[in-house]
Protein backbone atom coordinates (compact mmCIF):
# COMPACT_ATOMS: atom_id res chain seq x y z
CA UNK A 1 0.00 0.00 0.00
CA UNK A 2 2.74 2.21 0.86
CA UNK A 3 4.59 1.30 -1.67
CA UNK A 4 1.89 2.51 -4.02
CA UNK A 5 1.18 5.80 -2.22
CA UNK A 6 4.85 6.69 -2.94
CA UNK A 7 4.93 5.75 -6.53
CA UNK A 8 2.26 7.86 -7.40
CA UNK A 9 3.56 10.54 -5.40
CA UNK A 10 6.82 10.10 -7.35
CA UNK A 11 5.08 9.87 -10.38
CA UNK A 12 2.97 13.37 -9.52
CA UNK A 13 6.17 14.83 -8.70
CA UNK A 14 8.27 13.84 -11.87
CA UNK A 15 4.63 15.36 -13.71
CA UNK A 16 5.07 18.57 -12.18
CA UNK A 17 8.61 19.70 -12.46
CA UNK A 18 8.23 18.09 -16.26
CA UNK A 19 5.44 20.60 -16.52
CA UNK A 20 7.43 23.72 -15.01
CA UNK A 21 10.06 23.23 -17.19
CA UNK A 22 7.85 23.53 -20.27
CA UNK A 23 5.97 26.11 -19.40
CA UNK A 24 9.36 28.11 -18.33
CA UNK A 25 10.71 27.25 -21.87
CA UNK A 26 7.77 28.57 -23.51
CA UNK A 27 8.25 31.42 -21.28
CA UNK A 28 11.78 32.00 -23.02
CA UNK A 29 13.26 32.75 -19.48
CA UNK A 30 16.57 32.05 -19.76
CA UNK A 31 18.43 28.76 -17.09
CA UNK A 32 18.49 28.96 -13.38
CA UNK A 33 16.60 29.89 -10.72
CA UNK A 34 14.23 33.06 -10.14
CA UNK A 35 14.35 35.01 -7.67
CA UNK A 36 11.98 37.71 -8.71
CA UNK A 37 8.74 37.61 -10.33
CA UNK A 38 6.20 40.18 -11.41
CA UNK A 39 3.78 38.11 -13.31
CA UNK A 40 -0.40 38.02 -13.43
CA UNK A 41 0.47 34.18 -13.75
CA UNK A 42 2.01 33.25 -10.72
CA UNK A 43 1.84 34.86 -6.91
CA UNK A 44 3.17 38.45 -7.35
CA UNK A 45 6.12 39.86 -5.51
CA UNK A 46 5.16 43.20 -4.68
CA UNK A 47 8.80 44.69 -4.10
CA UNK A 48 9.75 47.41 -6.06
CA UNK A 49 13.34 47.96 -6.71
CA UNK A 50 14.37 51.47 -6.52
CA UNK A 51 17.41 53.52 -7.13
CA UNK A 52 17.12 56.58 -5.08
CA UNK A 53 20.48 58.00 -6.67
CA UNK A 54 18.30 58.28 -9.77
CA UNK A 55 14.98 58.45 -7.66
CA UNK A 56 14.29 55.31 -10.59
CA UNK A 57 11.84 52.33 -9.50
CA UNK A 58 10.20 49.31 -11.33
CA UNK A 59 9.33 45.75 -11.62
CA UNK A 60 10.82 43.76 -13.77
CA UNK A 61 8.64 40.58 -14.97
CA UNK A 62 11.49 38.30 -13.96
CA UNK A 63 15.02 38.06 -12.37
CA UNK A 64 16.74 34.98 -12.79
CA UNK A 65 19.62 33.90 -11.05
CA UNK A 66 22.48 31.37 -12.87
CA UNK A 67 25.61 30.53 -11.99
CA UNK A 68 26.18 33.91 -9.87
CA UNK A 69 24.52 36.12 -12.70
CA UNK A 70 21.86 38.16 -12.36
CA UNK A 71 19.45 38.44 -15.42
CA UNK A 72 16.56 40.72 -15.64
CA UNK A 73 14.22 39.13 -18.10
CA UNK A 74 11.05 41.60 -19.58
CA UNK A 75 7.80 39.86 -21.55
CA UNK A 76 6.42 41.69 -23.99
CA UNK A 77 3.23 40.92 -25.90
CA UNK A 78 3.45 42.38 -29.31
CA UNK A 79 5.35 40.49 -31.95
CA UNK A 80 8.39 41.72 -33.59
CA UNK A 81 8.95 42.23 -37.05
CA UNK A 82 13.14 42.84 -37.50
CA UNK A 83 14.43 44.42 -33.50
CA UNK A 84 13.13 45.19 -30.95
CA UNK A 85 11.66 48.82 -29.92
CA UNK A 86 14.22 51.08 -28.61
CA UNK A 87 11.43 52.14 -25.56
CA UNK A 88 12.06 48.19 -24.88
CA UNK A 89 15.58 48.18 -24.68
CA UNK A 90 15.78 51.35 -22.49
CA UNK A 91 12.95 50.08 -20.29
CA UNK A 92 15.20 46.60 -20.02
CA UNK A 93 18.26 49.17 -19.26
CA UNK A 94 16.48 50.47 -16.49
CA UNK A 95 15.70 46.98 -14.58
CA UNK A 96 19.25 46.15 -15.47
CA UNK A 97 20.21 49.63 -13.54
CA UNK A 98 17.70 48.40 -10.66
CA UNK A 99 19.09 44.78 -10.18
CA UNK A 100 22.77 46.64 -10.11
CA UNK A 101 21.59 48.68 -6.90
CA UNK A 102 19.00 46.52 -5.37
CA UNK A 103 21.50 43.35 -5.89
CA UNK A 104 24.65 44.76 -5.43
CA UNK A 105 25.80 43.00 -9.32
CA UNK A 106 25.94 44.51 -12.53
CA UNK A 107 23.53 42.45 -14.84
CA UNK A 108 26.17 41.53 -17.81
CA UNK A 109 22.62 41.44 -19.79
CA UNK A 110 19.37 41.18 -19.76
CA UNK A 111 16.82 39.28 -21.80
CA UNK A 112 13.67 40.78 -24.00
CA UNK A 113 11.45 37.78 -24.38
CA UNK A 114 8.33 38.58 -27.41
CA UNK A 115 6.17 35.67 -28.67
CA UNK A 116 8.24 35.11 -31.59
CA UNK A 117 11.36 36.01 -30.81
CA UNK A 118 14.06 36.41 -27.71
CA UNK A 119 16.81 39.29 -27.50
CA UNK A 120 19.56 38.94 -25.09
CA UNK A 121 20.38 42.68 -24.86
CA UNK A 122 24.28 44.05 -23.01
CA UNK A 123 24.07 45.97 -20.25
CA UNK A 124 26.59 48.81 -21.81
CA UNK A 125 27.80 51.82 -19.75
CA UNK A 126 26.56 53.78 -22.61
CA UNK A 127 23.30 52.56 -22.17
CA UNK A 128 23.08 53.51 -18.84
CA UNK A 129 24.14 56.59 -19.74
CA UNK A 130 21.18 56.97 -22.13
CA UNK A 131 18.70 55.89 -19.65
CA UNK A 132 20.33 58.46 -17.33
CA UNK A 133 20.01 61.06 -19.66
CA UNK A 134 16.41 60.31 -20.56
CA UNK A 135 15.36 60.33 -16.72
CA UNK A 136 16.86 63.66 -16.47
CA UNK A 137 15.18 64.91 -19.34
CA UNK A 138 12.27 64.10 -18.20
CA UNK A 139 12.43 65.64 -14.97
CA UNK A 140 13.80 69.17 -16.59
CA UNK A 141 10.21 68.73 -18.70
CA UNK A 142 8.17 68.24 -15.76
CA UNK A 143 9.72 70.63 -13.91
CA UNK A 144 10.42 69.26 -10.74
CA UNK A 145 12.50 66.27 -9.90
CA UNK A 146 10.45 63.86 -9.07
CA UNK A 147 7.04 62.42 -9.86
CA UNK A 148 4.45 63.69 -7.40
CA UNK A 149 0.71 61.94 -6.71
CA UNK A 150 -2.02 63.41 -9.16
CA UNK A 151 -4.70 62.46 -7.46
CA UNK A 152 -7.08 62.95 -4.01
CA UNK A 153 -8.14 58.84 -4.60
CA UNK A 154 -7.37 56.61 -1.67
CA UNK A 155 -8.89 53.85 -4.12
CA UNK A 156 -5.92 54.57 -6.49
CA UNK A 157 -2.88 54.82 -3.50
CA UNK A 158 -4.49 51.21 -2.46
CA UNK A 159 -4.42 49.97 -6.15
CA UNK A 160 -1.13 51.49 -6.82
CA UNK A 161 2.57 49.29 -7.36
CA UNK A 162 4.25 52.21 -5.40
CA UNK A 163 2.68 52.05 -2.77
CA UNK A 164 5.31 50.84 -0.62
CA UNK A 165 7.79 53.75 -1.10
CA UNK A 166 5.18 56.58 -1.94
CA UNK A 167 5.74 59.20 0.50
CA UNK A 168 2.72 61.17 -0.57
CA UNK A 169 0.13 58.13 -0.63
CA UNK A 170 -3.04 58.51 0.88
CA UNK A 171 -3.28 55.30 2.83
Amino acid sequence: MYILLAAGLIAAGVLLFWQSVKYKRSAGLPEGKVVYINSHCWKRFDQILFDKSIALAGKPDYVIENGGEIIPVEIKSNIIKSRPYDSHILQLTAYCRLIETCFAKRPEYGVLRYPNRTYKIKYTHRLESQLIELVDSIREKSGHGEGHRSHQSTAKCKGCGYIAICEERLI
